[in-house]
């Protein structure tokens, strides 16, 4: 697991980073509202699993212009792997605490802040790999 982890930690931000000016504004706008409005529902499983899937279509959109059809499939096999153990995460772990983490990149990618946007990915990143790492230990 820490092996997938380390290597979605290189190759998710040069994907985002990719598809940066690809991204569809609309979905994305979606996604942030999607967000938002969790953020004033309670803590409870069936919101956090929401979370969780608002939180897999926004690393897909990041990752899915990236122009890298064989990145793509890879990231999209490490997510599977992965994600189970970012569900366990969850039932322990505040998911609006996770949204806070994820606005901030929505808004740097509105603004087209490519740099900033590419780097709040890379500590998203490194944030959901602790994570892992926590949860494999």
């Amino acid at each position: 697991m820490k092996d997938i982890s380390k290597i979605r930690d290189l190759l998710e931000p040069f994907a985002a980073k990719e598809s940066l000016s690809r991204i569809s504004k609309p979905k994305l706008k979606e996604i942030k509202k999607e967000f938002i409005t969790l953020m004033a529902k309670p803590e409870n499983k069936e919101n956090r699993m929401r979370f969780f899937v608002i939180d897999e279509r926004f690393h897909k959109l990041l990752n899915g212009k990236c122009r890298n059809k064989k990145l793509i499939d890879i990231l999209d096999n490490f997510e599977d792997h992965t994600n189970w153990f970012i569900n366990l995460f969850l039932e322990n772990c505040s998911f609006k605490e996770s949204i806070k983490d994820h606005l901030p990149v929505i808004e740097a990618i509105e603004k087209k802040e490519d740099l900033v946007a590419t780097n709040l990915i890379r500590y998203l990143e490194r944030l959901e790999n602790s994570i892992l790492s926590e949860i494999t230990s």
